[in-house]
């Protein structure tokens, strides 16, 4: 199944979707399967945040809805999804990962271009259920008998 990642370099839709064929055949399924649980979980976290949640996977981090001022009108708050990596999970990219191979341009660019005044009515919770039916309809047209649930 190649199901396709929108939205990104190549050598990063690359990267993601090896990740999640990797897991989906170590779970026995078929690739579009560990895309849409994937996008479940996602989805799953996005909602459990905008409802004020603090979502924890242990051995991996948390996730929290983090409330912050606008920068230069603190009368303004934005609450924001933030991620904290636990400690055995930055142990562990420290320990594998050299300086060198650290992508912090990525990171400035990222943040550079992901400003929550930017996102112009766009939500992930659309953005998760546009790409569940495109995953879905791929399936379909290469005669996966495909369950929307």
């Amino acid at each position: 199944m190649s199901f396709s990642i929108p939205n990104l370099p190549v050598d990063q839709a690359a990267i993601t979707r090896r990740i999640v064929v990797e897991a989906a055949h170590q779970a026995d399924v078929f690739d579009y399967k560990g895309w849409l649980v994937l996008n479940h979980t996602f989805a799953g976290i996005c909602s459990a945040l905008c409802t004020g949640h603090t979502v924890r996977f242990p051995c991996f981090g948390a996730f929290f809805p983090y409330a912050r001022p606008k920068r230069g009108d603190s009368k303004i708050i934005y609450v924001q999804p933030f991620f904290l990596p636990s400690r055995g999970f930055k142990a562990e990219v420290n320990d594998n990962c050299s300086p060198g191979m650290a992508k912090n341009d990525d990171y400035r660019n990222y943040m550079k271009n992901h400003n929550i005044s930017k996102a112009d009515g766009a939500t992930t919770t659309k953005g998760l259920a546009n790409q569940r039916v495109k995953v879905l309809k791929n399936a379909f047209s290469e005669g996966h008998d495909v369950d929307a649930r």
